[in-house]
């Protein structure tokens, strides 16, 4: 909540100071030079005080023509969008599976678990030589020092694939990632800490040009935010749900 309040803060000097709460902040940008769109707000002539989102570039140098955005009206789009989102099923379950396929990539564990069975494999054989030399007469302390090091190792390595063996019963399945992403069915969508909540999970970046509207949502949660020209471009090689992620409106 502080960092929030930081941001806001910082657009403009204290004495023009007003808090409204942009949940778009970060997320939304100018369709026409790509710079971030950030709250802004003004008094009509009656007094009455209006929020909308301007442009960066426009505010600092004048070198953008893109007309401001009402605060009310992109924010309610864009969460009329998520929530579309989330009651169609079909590409629930696609958004689903591309989170499980990416959490199994980031997922590092099964390399370490061949690694650790290749050693026990060549731990075993070493084991099996020295017996074959006691076999054979061959005893002595060094024969000694090397078994009871290789028995060791043998422990370790046991036990190191025995935790991982448990872990693996705990990791993610899709099927618990699609009831995570249906649980927001049942949330409040009036309530400003749902809309926020919302709008951090599931979009990544919304463009707005003076005809239309592009909207990405992500799931790989690092932070990184879609270009204006991976929108140009339709996103190509970037890490954002394939099946309908990118839509125009």
């Amino acid at each position: 909540k502080a960092r929030e309040m930081l941001k806001v803060n910082k657009r403009k000097p204290t004495r023009e100071w007003h808090y409204a709460d942009y949940i778009l902040t970060d997320k939304l940008f100018c369709g026409k030079c790509g710079d971030p769109m950030v709250g802004e707000s003004g008094t009509s002539k009656t007094g009455a005080a209006h929020n909308y989102y301007a442009c960066t570039k426009k505010r600092r140098r004048r070198a953008c023509d893109k007309k401001n955005v009402r605060q009310a009206w992109i924010e309610n789009w864009v969460l009329e969008r998520v929530r579309v989102l989330l009651f169609d099923d079909k590409l629930l379950d696609c958004i689903a599976g591309a989170v499980y396929e990416y959490y199994l990539k980031r997922d590092d564990n099964q390399d370490f678990e061949d690694a650790l069975t290749r050693k026990l494999k060549d731990v075993n054989s070493a084991l099996a030589n020295i017996v074959k030399a006691i076999e054979a007469g061959i005893f002595n302390d060094t024969t000694k020092q090397r078994m009871d090091e290789l028995e060791q190792q043998k422990y370790e390595i046991n036990a190191k694939l025995a935790d991982m063996k448990l872990t693996a019963s705990l990791k993610l399945t899709k099927e618990q990632i699609l009831f995570f992403l249906r649980e927001f069915r049942n949330m409040d969508f009036t309530k400003r800490e749902c809309q926020k909540r919302l709008i951090n999970t599931f979009v990544n970046s919304v463009f707005v040009y003076d005809d239309e509207v592009t909207i990405t949502f992500n799931y790989s949660g690092d932070g990184r935010a879609v270009t204006l020209k991976d929108v140009d471009s339709g996103a190509e090689g970037s890490e954002f749900v394939s099946c309908g992620a990118l839509s125009t409106f």
